[in-house]
């Protein structure tokens, strides 16, 4: 489950500036990246085999609740998925300060 980020267009393109700059972080890397066009959002839930809907309205009501008019990125982290696709946490593998 995924929430859009909405923002001014000075605030769209500094995510996106960011996306890039994490695309030319991992590639020398050797670490793959989407390369799908860049959608602002975060992912709040995962659905599996064992979601239930009382759940997803659980986090639907717990997303009207947040105020978050005002945050502000201080870092950015490269996670490693762990045993599969969304399956396990991740763990950090880099992380940057974002300066600003």
């Amino acid at each position: 489950m995924w929430a859009d980020l909405v923002g001014s267009e000075d605030d769209l393109t500094a995510m996106r500036s960011i996306a890039q700059a994490v695309v030319a972080g991992v590639e020398p890397l050797g670490y793959f990246h989407d390369r799908r066009q860049f959608k602002p959002h975060l992912a709040v839930a995962t659905i599996t085999d064992a979601t239930t809907v009382q759940h997803l309205e659980q986090v639907l009501a717990a997303l009207d609740t947040l105020d978050v008019a005002a945050c502000q990125v201080s870092e950015v982290a490269l996670l490693q998925r762990g045993g599969g696709l969304w399956r396990a946490p991740g763990r950090r593998v880099r992380r940057r300060r974002v300066s600003g």
